[in-house]
C-alpha cells in the first residue's frame, strides 16, 4: 500500500515551493539540489522508504533500543527516534557524503538518533564505498558511474555488544547478506530489513533467510522488499 493522495501532495508541495516536508511527524529536507530530484519527488509524495517506515512503526515498542544500519538521509531513524525512548536509537551510515544531510535533518527535529559515520561490517575492517550520483544507489557494491572512497568500519558483533539492541533496522544495498547471515543476533527480538535480490541474487537472500530461521526468527510481516523477522 502506498500513501493516500500522494499525487495531490506532490502537486501541493511543488506549487508551494516546499524545501522541507513533514512525514510521519518528522521534518525532513527536500531540496533537489541536496537530495536529487528522484528523492525529492518521493519525499513530496511521502513515498520515500514508505514500507520500511510503516513496518518499523507497527512493530517498535517504546522500550526498544534500536540500531539502524544504513541511515540514508535520516528519515527512518528519525521515525524510530519518535517511537523509542530518548537516546535509544543509534544510526550508522557509511556514505560520508550524507553526513551533512543527515545532521541537518536531525537538527530539524526535537528528537534524533545518535549518528555514527562508519560502515558496519562483519569483521570491522574498512570498506570501499561507491558513491553514486543518485542517493538511492550508493553502496559497497561496485557499480559503474560512481566514485570510490575508503570508509572506516566497525564490526557488527561490536555494535551488538555496545548498543545491545532489541531491534535492528537495516537497509544496506546488499550487505545484509553477510551481516545477518553471519550472526545469531544475541539479544535481538526484531529485525526490519530491506533485501536486494537484484544485487545479491535470490539464492543469497534464501541462504540469509534460512540462517535467520535457524537463529530462532520467524517472518512476521513484509511489504515490497522489506521483511520483519521476529524471534519466537
Amino acid at each position: 500500500m502506498k500513501p493516500r493522495f500522494r499525487s495531490v501532495r506532490e502537486r501541493w508541495h511543488r506549487l508551494a515551493g516546499s524545501e522541507t516536508v513533514r512525514i510521519d511527524g518528522v521534518r525532513i529536507g527536500a531540496r533537489a539540489a541536496v537530495v536529487g530530484e528522484a528523492v525529492r519527488r518521493q519525499l513530496l509524495r511521502a513515498d520515500y522508504e514508505f514500507a520500511e517506515r510503516r513496518l518499523a512503526a507497527a512493530h517498535l515498542r517504546p522500550s526498544d533500543r534500536v540500531v539502524e544500519i544504513g541511515a540514508g538521509i535520516g528519515l527512518v531513524g528519525l521515525v524510530c527516534a519518535r517511537l523509542a525512548a530518548r537516546g535509544a536509537v543509534f544510526s550508522f551510515e557509511a556514505n560520508p557524503g550524507l553526513e551533512a544531510v543527515i545532521r541537518d535533518n536531525y537538527a530539524r527535529n526535537a528528537v534524533a538518533p545518535m549518528l555514527d559515520m562508519r560502515a558496519v561490517t562483519p569483521d570491522g575492517g574498512p570498506v570501499t564505498f561507491h558513491v553514486m550520483p543518485s542517493l538511492l544507489s550508493s553502496s559497497i557494491q561496485n557499480r559503474d558511474g560512481g566514485r570510490s572512497v575508503t570508509v572506516e568500519g566497525v564490526a557488527f558483533g561490536a555494535v551488538l555488544r555496545e548498543h545491545r539492541p532489541d531491534v535492528i533496522v537495516m537497509d544496506v544495498e546488499g550487505a545484509e547478506i553477510d551481516l545477518l547471515g553471519g550472526s545469531d543476533l544475541p539479544g535481538v527480538r526484531l529485525v526490519v530489513v530491506e533485501t536486494h535480490a537484484n544485487v545479491t541474487g535470490r539464492d543469497a537472500v534464501g541462504r540469509m533467510e534460512a540462517h535467520m530461521r535457524t537463529s530462532g526468527f520467524e517472518r512476521a510481516a513484509g511489504a515490497h522488499r522489506n521483511v520483519v523477522w521476529r524471534r519466537g
